[in-house]
């Protein structure tokens, strides 16, 4: 897929903050990002912003736009983003002429819509420790699909400290002392790309509110 959007596609830029495609329209392209951060949102009635999915360099953003039937989403540009963009038109007239590589370009999409579901959060959600915990929340949720967390239990993260902070609205460094005052306090333990939960409660309170939310 990746191939074809570089070889077919063409190279489109985004300022930060720039709407790329809002829910009033479908979406007829999908973008291969290149750089920076994309991200599908939607407002709540709550007054929060909730971010369903984050699409970082190599993502396809959204790669719903494959499935059929209309596919409408608020799709926005965190900060700098240049991408590939591919028509769905062209991809669907290039599938046409090669049908062979629909199967393994559908599983290719299908794996990019799991890995990027795994990344998100709900904005406007009190201080930035409260922000990083319901991040937490959401991403034990859309990874293991069960109530509530134990000690010991892990949480993966697929995004880097800069993403953290850019969908939580929180700069590199304060994402970083909040994550360090997390595990000064015994809520967890971080390493590169994992979350160790150390003590549930935090991250279990965030959880219910999340569900008297009606998100999950």
């Amino acid at each position: 897929m990746a191939n074809i959007a570089c070889a077919h596609g063409k190279e489109v830029s985004f300022d930060r903050r720039t709407v790329i495609a809002t829910c009033r329209s479908p979406l007829d392209t999908v973008y291969l990002i290149r750089s920076g951060c994309a991200v599908c949102y939607v407002d709540l009635p709550c007054g929060r912003t909730f971010y369903p999915q984050l699409f970082v360099a190599g993502d396809f953003a959204p790669a719903r736009v494959l499935v059929p039937g209309d596919v409408r989403v608020n799709l926005m540009a965190l900060n700098k983003v240049t991408a590939m963009a591919l028509p769905r038109a062209q991809l669907f007239a290039l599938l046409d002429t090669q049908p062979s590589l629909y199967p393994a370009l559908m599983q290719e999409l299908l794996n990019s819509i799991q890995k990027c579901s795994l990344r998100g959060t709900i904005t406007n959600f009190g201080d930035a420790q409260s922000k990083l915990v319901a991040f937490l929340a959401e991403l034990w949720l859309r990874s293991h699909r069960s109530s509530f967390p134990q000690a010991g239990d892990t949480i993966p993260l697929g995004m880097t400290q800069t993403e953290i902070g850019l969908i939580n609205g929180l700069s590199k460094a304060q994402t970083s002392r909040t994550f360090r005052e997390l595990e000064q306090a015994g809520t967890l333990v971080r390493t590169d790309r994992l979350i160790t939960i150390l003590d549930p409660a935090p991250i279990s309170e965030a959880l219910q509110d999340l569900k008297a939310m009606g998100l999950f």
